[in-house]
């Protein structure tokens, strides 16, 4: 494992800011001088907004069930996570999918961080409704975070 901290990122909801911020929190030099970032999202979703925002693609990908811990000496990487028809993501509309997706970026880095793969995880943005459409039992990452890591006092 790195010396640098690895930070896992979860891309929130695909149909919203959270695929641009986390391209652009790959190549951020003031995050790639204290973190190695791991985002937990979906890389043709990526690429498709790296081309419509004019943004650079990720350069380092594995599928995130291949990732083992290691990460590039120099960048972020990107864990290519199943399970989201990227092509059917209409940016800014409420869609069950999205939630869905979402949820599992979420639980791939909370799962992430108990085993020790990571340090710590960073958030981008999700939609209450998209997750609701999608069936998951919580309103948000605060209601997440507490039931996957059973803890039982929390507040935001």
């Amino acid at each position: 494992m790195s010396s640098t901290p690895i930070v896992g990122i979860t891309m929130g909801d695909p149909a919203g800011v959270g695929p641009e911020l986390c391209l652009r929190v790959l190549k951020d030099p003031a995050v790639l001088d204290c973190c190695v970032p791991v985002v937990f999202g979906c890389k043709d979703l990526l690429l498709r907004v790296a081309s419509a925002a004019n943004l650079e693609p990720p350069s380092e990908v594995l599928p995130v069930d291949a990732w083992s811990g290691r990460v590039p000496t120099k960048g972020g990487l990107v864990l290519d996570c199943p399970g989201l028809a990227p092509a059917a993501v209409v940016p800014g509309a409420v869609q069950g999918a999205c939630g869905a997706a979402a949820y599992d970026y979420i639980k791939r880095a909370i799962d992430a961080a108990q085993c020790g793969t990571t340090c710590a995880i960073v958030t981008a943005p999700l939609h209450k409704e998209a997750l609701r459409d999608a069936g998951v039992p919580f309103p948000g990452h605060t209601e997440m975070l507490a039931e996957h890591t059973s803890t039982r006092d929390y507040c935001m």
